[in-house]
């Protein structure tokens, strides 16, 4: 029964059903892999498989067809098949009747048995059969009589020209299934040749592609089943070591776990370098223990120290408790300080309220008169700038006064030496009448001679008179000139005394406007130094409001705090009775601590 019971605790451990689902994982695959290679290379057998994949699947079956072109290349040279020097017997087959009509019967019988009893020394052969230049055909395996080959003519078929012009080479057909045994084949022809190399005719040997298939098949089969085994033998050698190595950890760390279960911290390390789970399990179980270790230790540590606090915390706490009382004493005395302040930073915030609004109103105030003042200095700027456009004006029209003047003086100088002029052209007109009576005096003397004469200084007279006449109202045109010009001078003289006055008076007002101006722009700059200073004083005051709101609203808050911490502090004082009463309790844990902890040997 006991044997029983060890043999049923060993299959559920863990160490022995690890070896046997790792050699199920090795066999299982192994015996798939088999079965389908086994599956894959039936198929060889009934596949139509060229001579190259053959080659290309080992070097034995290279040399198989290497074997095949030798014995092909020993029959093409076997004298019996020279048909022109060789000796046949006379016997023949009467039944033979489906061959070419070309063949003799005698050779027919003869080649029959010639060529099969070749066929039969080699494995691979399915029919031996040569042809001639003459179109005659004879193989080892005559065909029923239901195949008709009496009108078959070898030397159109492919592989007969492919010989005929290989030059003496070997020629592979492609495979093709054989219509008589229904078999995978491949045909191999080579020409033969007289002694004076001239082709006689060509040898054939049909190959079984199916039956060289099923020595494939066989070769992989062994080597699946070689290299199977050898894997599964060297698949069981590593499970055995793995199996090995994490029985001998998982023991350790089996025993080790069973010590710790009875409270035996004495255990030792596990040792070990894997990097897989189960060295990460190792260095867990190993941290485990050293932790373990620790916490025991500061457990009993920390219970002795707990022990010897809880008393000083229960001495501290009675203590804490009177402390309260006087801070909440304290506090009510402060909550009532705190409240008169409060009212009396309300008084003030009403005074900075109101002070607030004046300072704004004198704001609004300096604000106007700065805009006033800014107005007038434009103001004063204009007529500064009017001012002395009229300066200058006058300035130009004392100018234009004295060219003026000058050119009437010039004008008077002209009219006195006009009137010269006109003295001289009026005695020159006198001069001019007396020669006209002088002339009509004489032309009257002449008689009939002079009455043209006398017809020129009659003209000659009237023009002197006219220009005395014309004269004398010139010069009364002139004195009038002159009486004019006299007067305009005169006027020019008062003007240019008016215009220097005038001039003088505009430029003491231009200095006048321009030292207004300069006042005016010098008080704008103080009205716009006193507008910011209010702005800065309706600030400051805003920021004075602001704070005390804030220094009330603080006081609010800090009345209602005291009045809260008031009520906090009564509970505190029932919270340090009931932390009194839990550091008794705290103590009396502290010992079961100990007691629990003195089970672990460390």
């Amino acid at each position: 029964m006991r044997k029983e019971m060890i043999e049923v605790k060993m299959l559920t451990q863990i160490r022995f059903k690890l070896p046997f689902m790792m050699a199920l994982l090795l066999i299982i695959p192994m015996s798939i892999v088999g079965l389908l290679s086994f599956s894959q290379t039936k198929v060889l057998e009934q596949a139509v498989i060229n001579k190259e994949v053959m080659e290309n699947i080992g070097g034995k079956f290279k040399k198989v067809f290497l074997e095949y072109e030798k014995i092909i290349t020993d029959i093409a040279a076997m004298e019996e098949l020279d048909y022109q020097s060789y000796t046949y017997s006379n016997d023949k087959k009467d039944d033979i009747v489906n061959m070419p009509n070309i063949n003799d019967p005698v050779k027919t019988a003869f080649y029959e048995a010639f060529l099969k009893n070749i066929e039969k020394q080699y494995d691979y052969l399915l029919n031996t059969y040569f042809a001639t230049l003459e179109g005659e055909f004879y193989l080892s395996n005559i065909p029923p009589v239901e195949v008709d080959l009496s009108e078959f003519d070898p030397r159109q078929r492919e592989w007969y020209m492919n010989a005929e012009a290989a030059d003496g080479d070997i020629i592979w057909t492609e495979p093709y299934m054989d219509t008589g045994t229904g078999k995978s084949t491949i045909t191999l022809a080579k020409a033969m040749v007289d002694e004076n190399g001239k082709i006689v005719g060509v040898v054939g040997l049909d190959f079984d592609m199916q039956k060289l298939a099923r020595l494939v098949r066989m070769q992989i089969i062994k080597n699946t089943s070689i290299i199977g085994g050898i894997s599964l033998l060297i698949g069981i050698f590593f499970v055995y070591l793995f199996v090995r190595r994490f029985n001998r950890s998982l023991s350790k760390i089996q025993h080790g776990m069973e010590k710790l279960a009875t409270g035996d911290l004495r255990t030792e390390i596990v040792e070990t370098t894997s990097k897989d789970e189960l060295g990460q399990l190792s260095s867990s179980y190993n941290k485990m223990l050293i932790n373990l270790k620790e916490l025991v230790t500061n457990v009993i540590q920390t219970s002795e120290q707990v022990a010897t606090s809880s008393e000083q915390l229960s001495a501290n706490s009675e203590e804490t408790s009177k402390a309260t009382d006087h801070i909440t004493r304290s506090i009510q005395e402060v909550t009532a300080g705190t409240d008169d302040q409060l009212s009396k930073m309300k008084l003030s915030m009403d005074f900075v309220h109101r002070t607030l609004h004046d300072v704004n109103a004198i704001q609004k105030s300096s604000q106007a008169v700065s805009l006033t003042s800014e107005g007038s200095s434009i103001q004063a700027r204009k007529g500064r700038d009017i001012i002395h456009q009229a300066v200058e004006q006058m300035h130009a029209i004392s100018d234009n006064t004295k060219n003026t003047s000058t050119i009437i003086y010039d004008l008077e100088a002209r009219s006195k030496e006009i009137e010269k002029i006109l003295s001289i052209i009026n005695d020159i007109a006198n001069q001019t009448n007396l020669l006209s009576l002088n002339a009509a005096i004489e032309a009257a003397r002449a008689g009939e001679h002079g009455k043209g004469f006398a017809v020129v200084a009659d003209e000659v007279r009237k023009l002197a008179e006219q220009s005395s006449e014309s004269t004398k109202q010139i010069s009364q045109i002139i004195n009038e000139i002159q009486q004019r010009t006299g007067m305009v001078v005169d006027s020019m003289k008062t003007g240019e005394e008016a215009v220097g006055k005038g001039t003088e008076l505009v430029q003491t007002a231009g200095d006048t406007f321009i030292n207004i101006s300069d006042s005016i722009d010098d008080i704008v700059q103080k009205m716009c130094d006193v507008s910011k200073a209010i702005t800065q004083i309706s600030i400051n005051t805003d920021d004075l409001v602001t704070s005390m709101e804030n220094v009330s609203n603080i006081s609010e808050k800090t009345s209602t705090y005291m009045q809260e911490v008031a009520g906090a502090t009564e509970e505190q004082t029932a919270s340090m009775q009931e932390v009194s009463s839990a550091t008794r309790l705290l103590a009396d844990m502290a010992i079961d601590l100990q007691n629990l902890a003195e089970r672990f040997k460390i």
